[in-house]
């Protein structure tokens, strides 16, 4: 058998492939006579970037295409074959390197063959021990098993692979989706802009600049023609100097009121004129603050922002009890004796966050859920009655993810018509964009969006975060 195993190793050495030192795949012959997978050989001259030659003997090939030698293919299968029979008798033949016995036995605990003289022994006398024919059948029935249920590990690989193409279809078409609309409402933006410009420009600008230039003109014209007139007065007066004194007192009223001309200026720039280069004016400097303001707020909402939200303990209900870093909250048995507030909860045992949201930025928190009692997590508006609030589900200004007893959903505004999420649900990301009046809650664990209101009317009025536990609820707010 050793013999057999030897001349096996010589003959796999005679057909493995010079270049990769594996068996050969789809072997070539070469003019030079020498054999090499026909990948292989592509690969090397590719590679080498110099002439084709024969990697083990050197000589030059002038054929870089050569036909797939189908004898050697079958005598490497053959080979293969043989291989693996002889390797199967060897297993079975081989016998005790020790005792030069047959192995009989195998030992379930250290895994390995052993004969009867062995099994004499004390080293697999505590052991598990089979015999080798029983002991390869349950590995066998093992074997399948395992290789069952790999089977479906595979076919869980497809599924879910197939699961993440089709969301990333359907994020990709979300995505396309909103870059239009984006696109879209960017050249509206832009169209808008230049409507807005070419206003200013010839209804505003270039009109007051005209007005202004014709009147300018038209004093100049006026100036030019009253210069005319006194210099023709001037020049009659200077003549009556040398009349002979009847002939200048026969006509001596005209000269006498002509002398009594005055300058009659007129006003190029009127009241009303000024008044107007003066809104113009004012239009600027509104101009330059609403562009200022676009940018500012068009930029604030790039990055969506993670807020650091903490519990105001001021509006919390006497049963409510709060970590001393305001971050954890849970309720307490008894009332608390807290001083009287008008911001505090006094029926439901509601709080609010201390941090308020208004205008620009979009904004997120996450809160984390615990116990299991019922609660409310979400937004709600500063004005939102605090005294005798007997149910938040009905309120106006509250928009809020819940869970009471079985029933999970979301409510806002005091809408009766809830959207149900049937999700179990232990963390929520509540999303705030306060200028688009949307709020958006998700599973940020499992990347789930839960719902998304785009309804929200805030009003210009500051927005503060809400929450809301029964039972044994209780909720924290990580940072």
């Amino acid at each position: 058998m050793a013999a057999a195993s030897n001349i096996m190793k010589q003959l796999q050495s005679a057909l493995t492939c010079y270049i990769c030192q594996r068996g050969f795949l789809n072997p070539a012959t070469l003019d030079c006579g020498h054999n090499f997978c026909h990948s292989c050989i592509l690969t090397h001259w590719q590679e080498s970037g110099s002439e084709a030659a024969c990697p083990s003997c050197q000589e030059k090939i002038l054929r870089i295409s050569f036909p797939l030698n189908k004898q050697l293919v079958n005598i490497v299968q053959l080979t293969q074959d043989l291989a693996d029979q002889v390797r199967r008798a060897a297993g079975r033949q081989e016998p005790c390197r020790e005792h030069q016995e047959a192995r009989q036995s195998f030992c379930m605990d250290d895994l390995v063959l052993f004969c009867s003289a062995c099994d004499a022994s004390r080293d697999h006398q505590s052991h598990r021990v089979l015999p080798a024919e029983k002991a390869a059948e349950d590995y066998k029935h093992h074997f399948l098993t395992c290789a069952t249920i790999l089977q479906k590990e595979k076919e869980k690989i497809y599924k879910n692979d197939s699961a993440e193409e089709t969301e990333c279809m359907k994020l990709s078409k979300q995505m396309f989706k909103e870059k239009n609309a984006m696109v879209a409402e960017l050249e509206e933006l832009q169209h808008f802009v230049a409507e807005q410009e070419t206003f200013l420009r010839t209804e505003i600008m270039e009109k007051t600049e005209k007005d202004m230039t014709w009147r300018k003109s038209v004093r100049t014209a006026v100036l030019f023609r009253e210069e005319l007139t006194f210099d023709d007065i001037i020049r009659e007066l200077k003549e009556k100097d040398g009349e002979p004194p009847f002939d200048l007192l026969q006509d001596i009223r005209d000269p006498l009121e002509k002398c009594k001309k005055k300058f009659l200026d007129i006003e190029t720039f009127p009241v009303q004129l000024k008044m107007h280069i003066f809104e113009q004016l004012d239009l600027s400097f509104f101009m330059r603050s609403v562009v200022y303001q676009f940018k500012g707020i068009l930029l604030s909402g790039y990055q969506t922002q993670k807020a650091n939200v903490t519990l105001d303990p001021d509006t919390a209900h006497p049963r409510l009890i709060l970590s001393e870093d305001r971050k954890s909250l849970r309720l307490g048995s008894e009332h608390q004796n807290l001083a009287e507030d008008d911001r505090r909860f006094d029926l439901l045992t509601c709080i609010l966050g201390y941090e308020q949201f208004i205008a620009r930025g979009r904004y997120y928190w996450d809160v984390v859920l615990g116990g299991t009692g019922s609660w409310a997590v979400g937004v709600a508006k500063k004005s939102l009655r605090r005294k005798g609030l007997g149910d938040f589900l009905t309120q106006e200004g509250v928009w809020v993810m819940f869970r009471i007893n079985r029933t999970q959903g979301f409510i806002g505004a005091g809408n009766d018509v809830f959207v149900p999420v049937r999700q179990r649900i232990k963390r929520i990301r509540v999303y705030l964009n306060y200028i688009a009046g949307q709020i958006a809650f998700c599973d940020p664990d499992k990347g789930v969006m839960l719902h998304v209101c785009t309804k929200a009317f805030f009003l210009g009025e500051p927005v503060l975060p809400f929450f809301w536990i029964h039972g044994r609820a209780d909720l924290s707010l990580p940072f």
